[in-house]
């Protein structure tokens, strides 16, 4: 997966690129064998103007674009594209790319702006950033060589106010990437809700396409999400135990963070979870046939609990419970009900 740049996809990223402008990696070659401004001239088709073509050849001017190409990283590893995934999921979040290349994030939590510094240092070892603040948000700003060498890598995923999107190349990279990305989204966009009667995780995006991606790659995971419209914008929503704790366990935030550890609190608060209770009576009629009464003191919890876990409480609920799905087997003998595994 590693990746290397060259000069003419470089300057497609400029707004109005000059087409003469192609042809100066290509005028230097020819200088350095030794080759005349007119035996230039005449390779070159006249389609760079004589007096540009001179000034070139005798190094008196020197394109803006190919300055910027000069100092631009211009070869990543498969360890550069792996860590631009988290990279590009905080542009996508909080941060952006404007018209003319520089690369902005902005932010009030200093985790975040601490962590995004680090990304960018990870692959863009010598690029240098200027940090200015708004109340209580602090905004970083980098050269827009960063900014074209991702619209190389990535395409145009942001490019301007209201621009963001998902590319066709950020789409077809591997799931374990991608992850990466909607980690860092989750990081900016998302939260872990915790009240008397309600808990989920939501992430609320203003891009469709954005929203989307997300969606898709939860999918991907095996996690269950619903998605509404929310003021004008999308809302995803993770709400069952199961699907909070598979996202803990695929996706999750970065360590040390605090969306991270409310998180981990939240889904430890839930006591007797349907998904992990549900693991256990599995496990328990490993040992052989029980009825619910048996099970139910394993738990200590009410027999009628647990008989709702192997038969359903309700019509919305059966397709969930273990014998609807396959798991378990009832046997009814001499008035009572004994259950093992299927």
């Amino acid at each position: 997966m590693a990746h290397k740049i060259i000069f003419r996809h470089y300057l497609d990223t400029f707004y109005k690129s000059r087409v003469p402008v192609y042809f100066y990696p290509h005028i230097l070659r020819l200088k350095k064998k030794g080759l005349t401004v007119k035996s230039v001239e005449s390779l070159c088709d006249n389609k760079v103007p004589r007096s540009t073509l001179y000034a070139w050849h005798k190094g008196k001017r020197i394109p803006i674009e190919f300055k910027s190409f000069f100092k631009a990283k211009k070869h990543f590893t498969h360890s550069d594209i792996n860590n631009l995934a988290h990279l590009l999921g905080s542009i996508l979040g909080d941060g952006g790319i404007v018209k003319t290349g520089q690369v902005h994030y902005c932010n009030t939590e200093g985790f975040l702006i601490k962590q995004f510094k680090e990304n960018v240092r990870k692959v863009y070892k010598n690029e240098k950033y200027s940090k200015s603040k708004y109340g209580n948000a602090i905004h970083l700003t980098y050269s827009s060589r960063i900014g074209r060498t991702l619209w190389c890598l990535f395409g145009k995923f942001s490019s301007g106010k209201d621009t963001k999107i998902i590319t066709e190349q950020i789409n077809v990279m591997p799931l374990d990437w991608k992850i990466k990305v909607v980690r860092a989204l989750y990081e900016d966009e998302g939260s872990v809700i915790w009240r008397k009667h309600t808990h989920y995780i939501s992430f609320k995006q203003k891009s469709w396409s954005i929203t989307q991606f997300v969606q898709n790659v939860l999918a991907e995971c095996k996690i269950k999400s619903l998605l509404t419209p929310d003021n004008g914008m999308y809302m995803l929503r993770i709400c069952s135990y199961a699907d909070m704790k598979r996202f803990k366990d695929t996706i999750n935030f970065s360590k040390g963070y605090r969306k991270r550890c409310k998180l981990d609190a939240l889904l430890t608060s839930i006591k007797h979870p349907h998904f992990d209770t549900k693991q256990k009576i599995l496990d328990l009629l490993k040992q052989g046939p029980m009825d619910y009464h048996d099970l139910a003191c394993h738990f200590k919890l009410h027999p009628k609990t647990v008989r709702g876990h192997l038969h359903g409480w309700a019509k919305d609920s059966i397709k969930d419970s273990l014998i609807k799905m396959g798991l378990v087997n009832a046997a009814k003998s001499r008035g009572k009900v004994t259950y093992s595994l299927a």
